[in-house]
């Protein structure tokens, strides 16, 4: 069979019966923030009041593009910076020209989401713009250089690492310290797990809970309607 390019996941986005508008954003390709702005756009001018961003399994993509998406929800401040050994450090500022909403926000993850979304997460949690609901993220953030070599072959090494704005290094080199910690935790179902010391981010599973068993999406909504209780479900089982 001839091969043929795979497009990348649609965006799923939709108005939930509470006047929340649900995003769910399957992999950061080139070009989806803007995806994302039109539809999320569209459910703002229908009446949505709040919005759940849902970046769970959501690894791998363009960084420019998780640095474009949370500037949806961000007027000013720090995205993230970029820093290495050897690479001067640069920062990555809120556009205040590219805030689409400043509608309460709450962000979904899980151990599967890495890389640009991380950025997304971080960016929201450290500017406090919004919650940050599920278990913490992967731990996926760094810039790679290929050096090739006279042999024929190649080195690929990290040359920069990202860092949210409050200093977190989002891909630590200590495994139980990369990635982000979620504010509010509220673990998956067994079968939704994946495990943290995995070697490869795994996809999401064929099936994903309806709206009535995703435990995560109802505590975002949750806190949504209501800040206060915040406190009461940290640490939820």
């Amino acid at each position: 069979m001839p091969r043929e390019i795979t497009p990348p996941p649609a965006i799923d986005a939709k108005m939930l019966d509470n006047n929340t508008a649900y995003v769910k954003v399957p992999y950061l390709a080139t070009g989806k923030t803007a995806e994302v702005r039109k539809q999320l756009d569209a459910l703002l001018k229908k009446g949505a009041t709040d919005v759940v961003l849902d970046l769970r399994y959501t690894a791998g993509g363009d960084d420019k593009e998780g640095l474009q998406l949370a500037n949806l929800f961000l007027d000013s401040g720090t995205i993230a910076y970029l820093q290495g050994q050897k690479f001067p450090k640069e920062t990555f500022s809120a556009n205040a020209k590219d805030l689409l909403t400043k509608a309460p926000v709450a962000v979904l993850v899980n151990q599967a989401t890495a890389g640009a979304a991380e950025i997304v997460a971080g960016a929201i949690e450290d500017n406090h713009r919004g919650q940050v609901v599920g278990v913490k993220t992967f731990g996926s953030g760094s810039v790679q250089k290929l050096i090739p070599l006279d042999d024929g072959s190649a080195l690929l090494i990290s040359v920069a690492k990202y860092f949210t704005p409050s200093g977190k290094e989002i891909q630590d080199m200590d495994p139980q310290d990369s990635g982000i910690k979620p504010t509010v935790e509220m673990r998956q179902t067994p079968e939704e797990t994946v495990e943290p010391d995995d070697q490869d981010v795994q996809p999401a599973p064929k099936e994903q809970p309806t709206k009535e068993e995703d435990r995560q999406l109802n505590r975002a909504i949750e806190i949504l309607k209501d800040p206060s209780k915040i406190s009461a479900t940290k640490k939820a089982a």
